[in-house]
């Protein structure tokens, strides 16, 4: 029996992330992520949809889109397909270049869109290819020139101003440096975490998880892992055993 379909979101808007087929690379080289972006253009003007932000990894993309009513399915069948196509084409091959079916999750509320969007705009300096935010392979810098694949005027209307934007994108990591230098904190201080709980629990504080339902536990640890928060420091924050956190998979 096949996979279900992934459940739509209701307000329309996903991460995405593209992952190469056995994890293997899906740009070798700077030709390639130009074609990805353009086509994933076409794609967001072929279905009026708009990119609230995108990074480029090695072997794995991350998308934040905004679908509006369309099902995500479309847009990506008509971006992956013909990039992977061009690439067989372009390197003499002939396997899959795609995993099966990309990851994808509802961005269902305003808290998590801010956390979701700063994570991809990080995710290139995480991994150590980048220096820092303002890479050329993240649209990050996009929203700072103020044009590009991205809805700026969307993005800013959520953070309110550029400032906004680059004081959260900053002060969620201690710096840029932040993300390499410490390896039991995530892309939230613990502080910022135990907030975006309380906010998306009504107000509930890490006191009560040794309440909760496996269920429970796993679907909040899986939540806070997908917005950056690191097995460490969500052991720390919720006084979880090792073995219930890293049980717990995206």
């Amino acid at each position: 029996m096949g996979r279900k379909p992934a459940a739509l979101s209701n307000s329309g808007v996903y991460h995405i992330v593209f992952k190469g087929a056995n994890a293997q690379d899906i740009f070798y080289g700077d030709d390639d992520r130009l074609e990805f972006l353009s086509r994933l253009q076409w794609v967001l003007g072929k279905y009026n949809a708009s990119a609230l932000a995108w990074a480029l990894m090695d072997n794995h993309v991350h998308l934040v889109l905004d679908c509006g009513t369309t099902d995500p399915a479309l847009l990506q069948h008509d971006l992956a397909g013909p990039y992977a196509r061009s690439f067989n084409l372009r390197y003499g091959r002939v396997d899959p270049l795609f995993a099966e079916r990309p990851f994808r999750e509802g961005v269902e509320d305003q808290s998590y869109l801010y956390a979701v969007v700063r994570y991809v705009h990080w995710n290139r300096a995480v991994a150590g290819l980048a220096a820092g935010l303002e890479d050329r392979w993240t649209s990050y810098r996009e929203v700072l020139a103020g044009e590009g694949i991205v809805d700026v005027a969307r993005l800013l209307d959520v953070f309110g101003c550029v400032e906004e934007f680059v004081r959260f994108h900053e002060s969620g990591l201690g710096g840029h440096d932040a993300p390499l230098a410490r390896s039991d904190q995530g892309l939230l201080t613990d502080e910022q975490l135990i907030r975006y709980h309380e906010r998306r629990w009504g107000g509930e504080s890490f006191a009560t998880a040794v309440r909760w339902t496996k269920a429970e536990r796993d679907e909040r640890i899986r939540e806070l892992k997908r917005i950056g928060a690191l097995n460490k420091q969500l052991q720390r924050v919720t006084g979880l055993s090792e073995y219930k956190v890293k049980s717990v998979r995206l």
